[in-house]
């Protein structure tokens, strides 16, 4: 697949941010496509690997980069796996399949992350439904089936231009006791960096905005 000079809007799509661990998937790690804090009914290209590099930054709280690829590894179908750069904890693996409706329906998609080999630490798999709609402006709205820690998430995302996608979500969490909620954006830095970044607000009392950067290459042919 040829990558074009300036990122389109269907490898926007694609690059679309991981939830992180102030969300639903509050434990989770491994990065679905998907928008700040929320997974979308995007897939990465067929056949196209992406490397992530992000971290999260919040007053009170330690933080750490985080090393993620996610890859299309059929149509339709994207894999991933993320780790800790130095953190002593297991890989965290995802997956998610896209089923296309009819036309002039939303897209739906099934996935699961948090898929890790030590269960006690990083906590449960992170089952979930997401549909999307098509166009510039988009709406996205899904359900996390996660032992203890349910959640609906809502979001929506903005084709700016060619080359920016401004971004916000709100998803439950703890429990469906509280929520988060985040604005964000993503800019292409030329044919295969992309940059994201977004602030996450939660509803819990004293909880303290956290901030997230990312770095996307795209390493496909």
């Amino acid at each position: 697949m040829h990558i074009p000079r300036i990122l389109t809007r269907t490898w926007l799509a694609a690059l679309m941010a991981a939830p992180t661990m102030v969300t639903g998937l509050s434990t989770a790690h491994a990065s679905p496509s998907g928008l700040n804090n929320i997974p979308t009914a995007d897939v990465a290209p067929n056949g196209v690997p992406v490397v992530q590099l992000y971290t999260t930054l919040a007053e009170g709280s330690s933080s750490h980069a985080t090393l993620g690829v996610k890859y299309g590894a059929a149509p339709r179908l994207e894999i991933g796996v993320d780790g800790g750069i130095g953190e002593r904890y297991s890989p965290a693996f995802q997956a998610k399949l896209q089923i296309p409706l009819s036309p002039g329906l939303p897209t739906l998609a099934l996935g699961v992350a948090n898929l890790s080999t030590n269960r006690a630490r990083d906590g449960d798999p992170a089952w979930y439904v997401v549909a999307s709609t098509k166009g510039r402006l988009r709406g996205h709205a899904g359900h996390i089936f996660q032992a203890n820690n349910p959640a609906f998430f809502v979001g929506a995302d903005y084709a700016a231009s060619q080359s920016l996608t401004l971004r916000a979500d709100w998803i439950q969490n703890n429990d469906r006791q509280d929520s988060t909620a985040s604005l964000g954006l993503m800019q292409s830095l030329g044919p295969r960096w992309v940059f994201e970044g977004w602030a996450s607000l939660p509803s819990q009392s004293g909880a303290k905005t956290a901030y997230t950067i990312k770095l996307n290459y795209v390493l496909g042919p």
